[in-house]
């Protein structure tokens, strides 16, 4: 099953959430607040409750509604900065887009996350991308980030253990990519995570090591957001530098195919 999302058909095959600033949905007119573009019922029915449109998502420090270019409003791209720029979801772990990433329960056993970043070539500093996060700096959270030579990190600790994946080619590079992360409950206390960039046409990571004694994502009161643009580690951290479109995230582990069909759906949206 695909739809139409800005471009060509996109994979809608256990798509959870959908945030595009194209979508009358996601980013209606007026609006300084971004929406899923599927509806509660259907969070609900692919997470089996696991999931929840929450109340929208708070925008901070990205350009006002109706202020962005008319490029920006034209193609459906946030420009952020680097200065506390960021889109955050949730408030609680119970109010989190998605939550899983183990095996037996009844959440997803896997799920992969991320969307469209151009990043600026200009940066370097270490900056975040997407992921979840809340109170504690040194747990219970699963972020992208970019370091300061350019390369992609990918940090998943649900609890006090975790996993990492890297991408050391550096992405930024002034050109549009679709980054993805993805967890794969292996066991139902244990999981990998690994890294694809433009569906692994541009670069994949290794598969990190197992993640032991891993409880779910979400089952923490640590872990309260959902963001993009930035990650609250306690504190909310460096944001982002450079532009962000549609973002996802899917109760399911997207296949290399799925996530070039993603790609190539897209990609002229942004390359002209």
């Amino acid at each position: 099953m695909s739809i139409n999302a800005g471009g060509k058909p996109i994979v809608t095959d256990k798509l959870v959430h959908l945030w595009d600033p194209l979508s009358n949905v996601s980013y209606p007119s007026g609006s300084e607040t971004v929406h899923n573009h599927f509806s509660e019922a259907h969070v609900k029915k692919l997470t089996n409750g696991f999931g929840t449109n929450s109340s929208g998502g708070t925008k901070t420090g990205l350009a006002a509604y109706g202020d962005e270019t008319d490029h920006q409003r034209q193609k459906g791209y946030w420009t952020s900065d680097g200065s506390s720029d960021y889109i955050y979801f949730g408030s609680s772990n119970t109010t989190l887009p998605i939550r899983g990433g183990t095996t037996t329960y009844n959440h997803p056993s896997h799920i992969t996350f991320g969307g469209w970043f151009k990043l600026d070539s200009s940066n370097s500093t270490t900056r975040y991308l997407c992921g979840w996060g809340g109170t504690h700096s040194s747990s219970y959270f699963s972020y992208i980030r970019v370091n300061s030579s350019g390369g992609l990190y990918f940090q998943h600790e649900p609890n006090t253990n975790y996993g990492t994946a890297q991408v050391s080619t550096s992405i930024e590079d002034d050109t549009w990519h679709l980054i993805y992360g993805v967890i794969r409950g292996t066991g139902s206390s244990t999981a990998t995570v690994q890294l694809f960039v433009d569906g692994g046409l541009f670069a994949t990571s290794s598969t990190s090591s197992s993640i032991s004694s891993a409880n779910f994502l979400g089952t923490s009161t640590s872990t309260q957001h959902y963001s993009i643009g930035a990650v609250k580690l306690s504190s909310w951290q460096t944001s982002f530098l450079g532009d962000i479109g549609p973002h996802y995230i899917y109760a399911k582990e997207l296949s290399p195919a799925e996530m070039q069909q993603n790609y190539y759906a897209l990609i002229d949206r942004f390359n002209f």
